[in-house]
């Protein structure tokens, strides 16, 4: 399955560096190890509703490619309740897909 998740500037820029090869997340998707995320990037700061007037662009150096969503494989999905996870959430271990095994 393909989820198209939001993901906050810090985090985005950490997965495509490589810094971050996990996401935490509600468990509310029945998320499951070889399902596909895309992540969006999503600046909470500057987003508004459909129906407001559209912000001004955000001031993002022009080289921060944040437009280009980031592709992962999930390889495994670690379950709240146990080892201090929350209840209610997931850690999903991702593999960038060019990296997959073919």
């Amino acid at each position: 399955m393909r989820h198209f998740l939001k993901t906050h500037p810090a985090m985005f820029r950490a997965v495509r560096d490589g810094r971050k090869n996990f996401e935490v997340r509600k468990d509310d998707r029945a998320f499951q190890a070889g399902d596909t995320v895309v992540l969006n990037f999503h600046d909470p700061e500057t987003s508004v509703s459909p129906w407001a007037q559209p912000a001004p662009p955000a001031p993002y150096d022009s080289k921060d490619d944040i437009h280009t969503p980031l592709t992962r494989k999930v390889t495994f999905v670690l379950r709240g309740g146990q080892y201090g996870v929350e209840p209610g959430y997931v850690v999903l271990a991702l593999e960038n897909v060019t990296d997959a095994p073919k």
